[in-house]
């Protein structure tokens, strides 16, 4: 599976500048950019925005670190928790297939006042790598 075409052509979906000097400095175990996605809303709300249900695409990123697991949209981070903290749990990871990463959560125990679930697919063949080292780093 190649990159997404936003990535061949325009480079969204690059990690932002900014983060790579922490990501160099915490360590690297994966990471891959470029890659296709998708954000499923439901029964989503939150300041200024509701939706019963809406999906979006983007081209990402995905990387994990020695200490922290981080997703971005386009150049904006989507999800960054360190390893070791609590909500790490609250995240529902699986292996929707072979090459999808699903990642989805309940909103309302990240924002206050927010409720509703958002889920993310990452689809990228290395999607059973990352699943497999995230659940070994969270034990």
């Amino acid at each position: 599976m190649s990159k997404s075409i936003l990535y061949r052509l325009f480079g969204l979906g690059k990690i932002p500048a900014k983060y790579l000097p922490i990501i160099k400095e915490e360590g690297i175990v994966l990471i891959d950019e470029g890659i296709s996605g998708r954000v499923t809303f439901r029964n989503f709300r939150a300041p200024g925005r509701r939706y019963s249900f809406r999906r979006n695409w983007f081209s990402g990123s995905l990387v994990i670190t020695k200490k922290h697991f981080l997703g971005f949209s386009y150049f904006r981070e989507i999800i960054g928790i360190p390893l070791d903290d609590k909500l790490m749990k609250e995240l529902d990871v699986k292996l929707e297939n072979e090459n999808i990463l699903l990642i989805s959560f309940d909103v309302s125990v990240f924002h206050e006042g927010w409720k509703g679930e958002i889920e993310y697919r990452y689809s990228f063949p290395q999607a059973g790598e990352f699943f497999n080292r995230l659940k070994e780093l969270t034990k």
